[in-house]
């Protein structure tokens, strides 16, 4: 006859229990950490398969405002603020590392300016404004400057070249390159989103005639 130890079953049970209640507490904080701890909060800059500077992100909340830092090495070239409803889309970087052309969703407009280094002027090519609709380009030419904080850099319009270095570059990325170079506008960690490829380029179109492009209607 097998004689069974009563208090050793219940410490048996007492411990599975624990280990139940444990393993149950971690997830529990894991799910609701998540949006903090796995947000993704640096994305590499990159040109011609060359890394030229990174965006870092703070780790504030999804619904509070946030910094968006581009960096070189360990200098700090400028930064963007990002909220809810307004936040940079997409950042490109040019071949010489000093010109960025940013996308950014303000809310009243898809903004598109250039943060330069180099001093270069909007006009200094011979080629047609961008956007060459006159009120489109009044509008957007005083929006950059809203979101650029912390820099030397001068914020202006892209001249039409570089819009269409940019919209090129851009449409020949894979989905997977598309989103690695985007900034996500929703990240809970475990689901990003972000803008479609095909919106972004409507923003960048040589004849955009909207401070909001209807792309979905677009042809």
């Amino acid at each position: 006859m097998r004689i069974t130890n009563p208090s050793a079953r219940t410490t048996s049970g007492a411990t599975r229990r624990s280990v139940i209640i444990a393993v149950g507490l971690v997830t529990l904080i894991l799910v609701l950490f998540s949006p903090f701890l796995f947000r993704r909060t640096t994305i590499p800059l990159t040109s011609h398969g060359r890394v030229v500077a990174v965006v870092k992100r703070t780790y504030a909340p999804p619904w509070r405002e946030s910094e968006y830092r581009v960096c070189s090495g360990s200098s700090n070239l400028f930064s963007m603020w990002g909220g809810v409803f307004e936040y940079p889309i997409f950042l490109y970087a040019f071949e010489d590392g000093r010109r960025f052309l940013c996308i950014v969703d303000d809310d009243t407009a898809i903004s598109v300016f250039v943060v330069d280094f180099t001093g270069t002027s909007a006009t200094a090519t011979n080629l047609p404004l961008w956007p060459t609709d006159w009120d489109t380009r009044t509008y957007l030419a005083g929006r950059g400057t809203n979101w650029v904080i912390t820099t030397n850099a001068v914020v202006r319009l892209p001249n039409y070249q570089e819009v269409q270095r940019a919209s090129c570059d851009i449409s020949g990325y894979t989905e997977r390159q598309f989103r690695a170079a985007s900034l996500p506008v929703w990240d809970l960690s475990f689901w990003r989103a972000y803008w479609p490829k095909k919106a972004l380029l409507s923003a960048l179109a040589t004849n955009r005639h909207s401070a909001w492009p209807d792309w979905q209607h677009e042809r």
